[in-house]
């Protein structure tokens, strides 16, 4: 009797407790609807009594302090800052948010209860790490981590003022990429102000040593006395002269010295300046036969032969070289006199074009056909003078560069240069008559209406044009 009322006594207790657990639990959910229940949080950072959308905005300002933090990172005596928003550093607040709103609602009735008295004595943290966002990461690696990558310095040689010089090797390095995503979220989680990063060595693939030859061949040929001669003069190479003509090549992998013949050329051009001649031809008065002045002989270094000769005697420490001239004859040519014209220049037909009396005209053997009135090139465009050839004929041109028509065009120069008709413009404008016999054009020679045709309709393919003064 006295157990059995002892039984219902205690059920009667845990049937209270159990109603009392219910309705403390029902009114604590209604204070906390919707909201984290209190004593939870990520961290240091409080989010008791919030919103998932409040705990999402106070995760967000913390985070972006963080953030914002800049971080060394140091490569032996390289170092580079960042923030860790640059590192890709993120964090996953809404999921937070979540867990710290579950907590004490995910579970059975029983477990809500004990997770709900938990946080009257102990607070719940949650658990949560931030993470690497990969392409901000990759991003940050590509911009500011491969600043502290540094190539290998090659050795390198070079004659400087007649003396080798070799500028010594420097090694490399290479910064490892291992575990750094861990190595930021570390440095955050712990206020760690300087992440050192492993590195490693790249070795240069030349060093001084590999030079070694080239060295003791460039000092052998500085160490060189030549000596150039030519009748009573005589050059002598400084050191400074002969390691302008060295240069470094590879043979087989290994480096060597030698002279290169066009820097040698160069020498020998500027001590053949002191006793060459320039030819000049015999001008004779095309007319009276009257020497107008008398030709002068060549004389040239034959820059060839003083190479060969040099290179002949690279064996040996003193080397001497007799310079060889070659000479040339002057020709003898006949002038023509600025004014007049000059029948029977040519076989046949050509043109005679005077650009002092801005006169072409059409002659043929000894016969002067007809002549006309140009207007050639202008000062800063002057028409060419020489003996040319008829190119091309087109009885309409067009010119991009000017934007006009050029009528009856005949071509005697690089495609560019040619006698036409005045020229006129898309609108119909025509160049007028009045600019015949004045020297305006673009470097063509111009002619009047019709006569233009009249030229055009004579000559053919190849026939001469001689311009002159």
């Amino acid at each position: 009797m006295h157990s059995r009322k002892r039984l219902l006594i205690f059920a009667l207790i845990v049937l209270g407790l159990l109603v009392g657990a219910s309705t403390l639990l029902f009114a604590y959910k209604k204070v906390y609807a919707e909201k984290i229940y209190p004593n939870v949080f990520f961290g240091e950072i409080d989010l008791s009594g919030k919103t998932k959308k409040q705990a999402v905005a106070i995760l967000k300002n913390s985070f972006d302090k963080i953030g914002a933090q800049e971080v060394k990172f140091n490569a032996n005596n390289k170092e580079i800052k960042a923030t860790y928003l640059d590192t890709g550093l993120s964090l996953d607040m809404i999921e937070i948010a979540e867990q710290g709103y579950q907590f004490g609602r995910g579970g059975n009735f029983v477990e809500n209860i004990t997770h709900s008295l938990q946080l009257v004595y102990t607070p719940y943290k949650i658990s949560g790490l931030p993470y690497i966002d990969e392409e901000k990461f990759q991003k940050f690696i590509e911009v500011s981590i491969k600043q502290l990558n540094s190539d290998p310095v090659d050795a390198s040689i070079k004659v400087e003022n007649g003396e080798v010089k070799l500028v010594e090797s420097s090694n490399g390095q290479h910064v490892s990429l291992d575990n750094l995503d861990s190595l930021i979220i570390k440095s955050a989680l712990e206020k760690i102000e300087t992440i050192a990063l492993q590195t490693s060595v790249v070795n240069p693939a030349i060093s001084t040593l590999d030079y070694s030859a080239a060295q003791s061949g460039a000092e052998a040929y500085l160490n060189k006395e030549i000596v150039f001669t030519y009748n009573d003069l005589t050059f002598s190479p400084a050191k400074k002269d002969i390691g302008n003509w060295l240069e470094f090549y590879t043979e087989s992998g290994n480096y060597k010295a030698r002279l290169d013949d066009n820097y040698i050329k160069t020498y020998l051009n500027n001590i053949a300046s002191r006793f060459e001649v320039k030819k000049a031809d015999r001008q004779v008065d095309y007319q009276s036969g009257n020497v107008i002045k008398e030709g002068t002989e060549g004389i040239y270094l034959n820059k060839d032969q003083a190479l060969a000769d040099l290179k002949n005697q690279l064996e040996q420490d003193k080397i001497t070289v007799t310079l060889v001239v070659t000479k040339q004859t002057p020709n003898e040519v006949k002038v023509y006199p600025a004014e007049g014209i000059i029948p029977g220049k040519f076989e046949g037909k050509y043109l005679d074009v005077n650009l002092s009396t801005q006169r072409l005209c059409q002659i043929e053997g000894s016969a002067v056909i007809s002549c006309h009135v140009i207007s050639s090139g202008k000062a800063s465009t002057p028409t060419p003078e020489g003996t040319f050839s008829i190119g091309g004929k087109d009885p309409k041109r067009w010119s991009r560069t000017y934007g006009l028509w050029m009528p009856f065009w005949q071509e005697f120069k690089d495609g560019v240069y040619g006698l036409h008709e005045l020229p006129e413009w898309p609108n119909g404008y025509k160049e007028g008559q009045n600019h015949l016999g004045i020297p305006v054009s673009h470097g063509c020679v111009r002619l009047g209406i019709g006569e233009a045709e009249e030229v055009f309709n004579w000559t053919e393919i190849g026939t001469p044009v001689y311009i002159h003064r």
